[in-house]
Protein backbone atom coordinates (compact mmCIF):
# COMPACT_ATOMS: atom_id res chain seq x y z
CA UNK A 1 0.00 0.00 0.00
CA UNK A 2 1.15 3.48 -0.74
CA UNK A 3 1.29 5.54 2.35
CA UNK A 4 1.65 9.56 2.79
CA UNK A 5 3.51 11.20 5.47
CA UNK A 6 1.80 14.18 5.38
CA UNK A 7 1.85 17.68 8.03
CA UNK A 8 -1.70 17.69 9.73
CA UNK A 9 -2.79 21.62 11.34
CA UNK A 10 -5.73 23.06 12.94
CA UNK A 11 -4.82 26.55 11.18
CA UNK A 12 -5.65 27.24 8.16
CA UNK A 13 -4.36 25.07 5.32
CA UNK A 14 -1.01 25.77 3.76
CA UNK A 15 0.75 23.90 0.99
CA UNK A 16 3.84 21.75 1.25
CA UNK A 17 5.32 20.75 -2.12
CA UNK A 18 8.57 19.89 0.01
CA UNK A 19 9.86 20.31 3.85
CA UNK A 20 10.99 23.92 4.03
CA UNK A 21 7.13 24.56 3.96
CA UNK A 22 7.31 23.71 6.94
CA UNK A 23 10.03 26.03 8.73
CA UNK A 24 7.91 28.67 10.02
CA UNK A 25 5.63 26.24 11.67
CA UNK A 26 6.25 24.20 15.38
CA UNK A 27 6.31 20.73 14.48
CA UNK A 28 5.57 17.15 16.55
CA UNK A 29 6.08 13.96 15.48
CA UNK A 30 6.59 10.43 17.06
CA UNK A 31 10.19 9.31 18.50
CA UNK A 32 11.59 6.93 16.13
CA UNK A 33 10.24 8.12 12.72
CA UNK A 34 13.16 7.79 11.17
CA UNK A 35 11.05 9.45 7.63
CA UNK A 36 10.72 12.78 9.78
CA UNK A 37 13.89 13.12 11.75
CA UNK A 38 15.51 12.34 8.83
CA UNK A 39 13.76 15.07 6.23
CA UNK A 40 13.19 17.98 8.94
CA UNK A 41 15.19 21.20 7.57
CA UNK A 42 17.41 22.84 9.58
CA UNK A 43 15.92 25.50 11.47
CA UNK A 44 12.47 23.58 12.29
CA UNK A 45 11.16 23.81 15.77
CA UNK A 46 10.37 20.00 16.48
CA UNK A 47 8.97 18.53 19.06
CA UNK A 48 9.05 14.71 19.34
CA UNK A 49 6.62 12.29 21.69
CA UNK A 50 6.40 9.18 21.78
CA UNK A 51 2.98 8.13 20.37
CA UNK A 52 0.06 9.58 18.44
CA UNK A 53 -2.08 10.30 21.17
CA UNK A 54 0.07 12.83 23.05
CA UNK A 55 1.25 14.46 19.68
CA UNK A 56 -2.54 15.13 18.45
CA UNK A 57 -3.14 16.12 22.30
CA UNK A 58 0.21 19.11 21.93
CA UNK A 59 -1.82 20.02 18.93
CA UNK A 60 -5.19 20.75 20.38
CA UNK A 61 -3.59 22.38 23.23
CA UNK A 62 -1.92 25.12 20.90
CA UNK A 63 1.96 23.90 21.60
CA UNK A 64 2.58 22.89 18.40
CA UNK A 65 1.24 24.57 15.06
CA UNK A 66 1.75 20.50 12.95
CA UNK A 67 1.60 16.81 13.57
CA UNK A 68 3.56 15.05 11.45
CA UNK A 69 1.86 11.53 10.91
CA UNK A 70 1.02 8.74 8.07
CA UNK A 71 -2.42 10.01 6.72
CA UNK A 72 -4.65 7.58 7.27
CA UNK A 73 -3.59 6.61 10.48
CA UNK A 74 -2.88 10.54 11.72
CA UNK A 75 -6.71 11.24 10.28
CA UNK A 76 -8.01 8.18 12.87
CA UNK A 77 -6.43 9.55 15.83
CA UNK A 78 -7.32 12.63 15.16
CA UNK A 79 -11.01 11.42 15.16
CA UNK A 80 -10.54 9.77 18.22
CA UNK A 81 -8.74 12.60 19.67
CA UNK A 82 -12.11 14.88 18.90
CA UNK A 83 -9.96 16.85 16.51
CA UNK A 84 -11.02 18.39 12.84
CA UNK A 85 -7.68 18.56 11.48
CA UNK A 86 -7.25 19.52 7.88
CA UNK A 87 -4.52 17.69 6.17
CA UNK A 88 -1.57 19.86 3.96
CA UNK A 89 -1.23 18.53 0.55
CA UNK A 90 1.12 17.69 -1.40
CA UNK A 91 2.24 15.07 1.01
CA UNK A 92 5.74 15.01 1.87
CA UNK A 93 6.62 11.89 0.78
CA UNK A 94 4.33 9.17 -0.45
CA UNK A 95 6.40 5.31 -0.60
CA UNK A 96 5.24 1.78 -0.33
CA UNK A 97 4.63 0.26 3.04
CA UNK A 98 4.32 -3.81 3.08
CA UNK A 99 2.95 -5.96 5.84
CA UNK A 100 5.70 -7.58 7.85
CA UNK A 101 4.60 -11.05 9.81
CA UNK A 102 6.91 -12.39 12.73
CA UNK A 103 9.62 -14.53 11.53
CA UNK A 104 7.88 -17.95 13.16
CA UNK A 105 5.03 -17.32 10.67
CA UNK A 106 7.15 -17.52 7.80
CA UNK A 107 5.29 -20.88 6.47
CA UNK A 108 2.24 -18.28 5.96
CA UNK A 109 3.98 -15.91 3.12
CA UNK A 110 3.04 -17.68 0.16
CA UNK A 111 -0.54 -17.87 1.10
CA UNK A 112 -0.81 -14.55 2.22
CA UNK A 113 1.19 -12.89 -0.77
CA UNK A 114 -1.46 -15.41 -2.78
CA UNK A 115 -4.77 -13.78 -0.87
CA UNK A 116 -3.52 -10.14 -1.48
CA UNK A 117 -2.62 -10.75 -4.85
CA UNK A 118 -6.37 -12.21 -5.39
CA UNK A 119 -7.78 -9.52 -3.39
CA UNK A 120 -5.96 -7.12 -5.68
CA UNK A 121 -7.10 -8.42 -9.24
CA UNK A 122 -10.77 -9.14 -8.40
CA UNK A 123 -11.15 -5.68 -6.74
CA UNK A 124 -12.09 -6.60 -3.20
CA UNK A 125 -8.58 -4.69 -2.35
CA UNK A 126 -9.63 -1.55 -3.69
CA UNK A 127 -13.04 -1.35 -2.77
CA UNK A 128 -11.97 -2.04 1.39
CA UNK A 129 -9.65 0.75 0.78
CA UNK A 130 -12.46 3.32 -0.85
CA UNK A 131 -15.52 2.30 2.07
CA UNK A 132 -12.66 2.10 4.98
CA UNK A 133 -10.06 4.76 4.28
CA UNK A 134 -11.36 7.01 1.61
CA UNK A 135 -14.50 8.35 4.15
Amino acid sequence: MMNDFVAMSLQPAFATPDWTALKPYSVTYIIGWKIFESNLPAGVQATSVRDAEQMFDLLARDRVDVALHERWQGLAQARRSGLSVRVMEPALVSMPMHMYLHKKHAALVPKVSQALARMKQNGTYQRLVSETLKP
